[in-house]
């Protein structure tokens, strides 16, 4: 099944992931350009130039082995990815809970858009709604989705009397939530796309079929 999915001024086919059989193994790659340059007369003076940006996720997605028809809705799903055209949603299964107590409801803070303080490329995520004055609302290691993007959450984070909280995040914010976009802590997913055009699937003599995926971050 596919629908539609707007991400800025573009949008891409969603392809729905199949329910089962649910993943075996996630590797999961968090990439930041950083060029490190040091002085050829005195090495231990470097310079640090970080690309903003350009930080982004990749992930490799592999599956158990499965017979024909257990294997039949993920072949469904690799023909229709039409190579790196289209895309699926999909986040981390093994951490679907966040590990924070997560009161309140929480939402992107409009003073902070209208501020400029949630604009691209930021790294630390104003936010409302939260109950007042709890420690550990979010833990290091959480995910965080805002509208369709996929964030970690850096450190550990407590609401102040005013319910806001500053969340320091990874990767920096693709684009500029509108205030009161509500957050996301549970089933957390981003948006990926096939790292290259290529797939295939490997079959045993005994008739079992395994299947591994490479994806990257649709940016």
């Amino acid at each position: 099944m596919s629908s539609t999915l707007t991400l800025g001024t573009n949008t891409y086919t969603l392809i729905t992931l199949p329910v089962s059989p649910g993943l075996a193994q996630l590797d999961l790659t968090m990439t930041d350009a950083v060029a490190v340059v040091s002085s050829p007369y005195v090495p231990s003076q470097t310079q640090t130039q970080a690309w903003p940006g350009a930080d982004a996720w990749s992930m490799t997605i592999t599956l158990p082995k499965m017979n024909r028809a257990q294997a039949a809705p993920w072949q469904g799903l690799m023909a229709e990815m039409r190579g790196m055209s289209n895309v699926l949603q999909i986040g981390d299964p093994f951490g679907a809970t966040p590990r924070g107590v997560v009161l309140g409801t929480p939402e992107v803070q409009s003073s902070a858009v209208d501020g400029g303080c949630n604009g691209v490329g930021a790294t630390t995520l104003q936010t409302c709604g939260w109950t007042p004055d709890v420690t550990g609302q979010l833990l290091a290691g959480d995910y965080l989705q805002v509208v369709n993007r996929l964030y970690l959450v850096c450190e550990n984070v407590n609401s102040d009397a005013g319910g806001n909280a500053a969340i320091p995040i990874w990767p920096s914010l693709r684009e500029t939530p509108a205030g009161g976009a509500p957050l996301v802590t549970k089933n957390t997913v981003g948006v990926f796309r096939l790292a290259q055009n290529a797939r295939s699937w490997h079959k045993d003599f005994g008739g079992l079929m395994s299947l591994s995926l490479k994806l990257s971050e649709v940016r």
